[in-house]
């Protein structure tokens, strides 16, 4: 999968690990420190700055099937401070496509999507706040970009 860069928005794009805004790119009192980010938006940090999740290749796919649903799972590690953020995690995000047949033979798709971030190694916390940035052409027609 990817994602388009359009107007800095990202669409398509894992957010993380922070998916919000950190006040003046310092993450404090964790693990009794304070981190210093990397500011991309003013003072501040905005979607974990340049090192953040959407600035990641992650491995994969992995593509798996159960019984009506589809799963496709992304997986990365990211090691402590690589990405100015404390400890070591492995980092899943699957995407889940499922049709159900509703009264009248009228067949409707499900899109999920689940994370799971596992803290490695010696850091007792991190931070985690993931989100999409989902973007879905439902008509290929679609000219208002």
């Amino acid at each position: 999968m990817q994602f388009i860069a359009f107007y800095g928005l990202q669409l398509g794009a894992t957010i993380g690990r922070i998916a919000n805004r950190i006040d003046h790119a310092k993450i404090k009192g964790l693990n009794g420190q304070d981190y210093q980010l990397t500011p991309n938006e003013g003072e501040n940090v905005c979607h974990s700055g340049p090192e953040g999740f959407h600035h990641r290749v992650f491995e994969g796919p992995v593509i798996s099937n159960e019984g009506s649903k589809q799963t496709v799972e992304y997986t990365s590690t990211v090691k402590h401070l690589e990405d100015k953020f404390p400890g070591t995690i492995n980092v899943s995000v699957k995407y889940h496509v499922e049709e159900e047949e509703h009264p009248g033979g009228v067949i409707a798709g499900k899109l999920g999507i689940e994370y799971q971030v596992d803290l490695l190694g010696d850091a007792e916390e991190t931070a985690i706040a993931m989100t999409n940035h989902r973007f879905v052409v439902l008509n290929m027609s679609l000219t208002w970009f």
